[in-house]
């Protein structure tokens, strides 16, 4: 179907510019808040590695609709339940959208510049998922967060292949 869709928009002339961002919600209804906190901190550490896959324009805190989620570690860190986590950003503008909790249920990720291409799309979304899916799966022990590590260091191996394709 996606296929199909983008087919669609591409016959259609349609373009996307560097506004544009391919947000994924993922669900959050089975996720506890230690959960939701271990998938904000592992995006968090490993958000220089993850910013290889975006265009520059979406690296960093380059764009405002697009912030890290380093400044207010600590302040996830000390959320003890989903309701805390739901409101301990100011807005919904962070890489790892918090605020979506309340209004959908879901984690957002925003990072992502917008595509009407297909397999960067689904590339995307499965990088994502199977990093929530292996977020869920990690120890709840959260270590200070650092962008020292070499490009794919220390990622589950789920996440390492498509990190693999991507950078391929």
């Amino acid at each position: 179907m996606l296929h199909k869709v983008c087919a669609v928009l591409q016959g259609m002339g349609s373009v996307v510019n560097n506004s544009c961002g391919l947000h994924v919600h993922v669900n959050a209804g089975d996720l506890s808040a230690e959960q939701i906190k271990t998938v904000f901190h592992r995006y968090t550490k490993f958000e220089s590695v993850i910013d290889l896959m975006v265009p520059v324009n979406r690296r960093g805190d380059h764009a405002y609709y697009s912030k890290g989620g380093t400044n207010i570690v600590d302040e996830v860190e000390r959320c003890q339940t989903t309701e805390a986590l739901m409101r301990v950003q100011r807005d919904r503008y962070y890489k790892v959208n918090l605020c979506a909790l309340l209004r959908h249920g879901t984690i957002e990720f925003r990072q992502h510049s917008g595509s009407i291409n297909a397999n960067t799309i689904m590339n995307w979304v499965s990088f994502i998922t199977s990093f929530v899916e292996a977020s869920k799966k990690a120890p709840t022990e959260r270590k200070q967060v650092s962008s020292n590590k070499r490009a794919g260091e220390g990622m589950p191996s789920g996440c390492k292949k498509v990190y693999d394709v991507f950078m391929a």
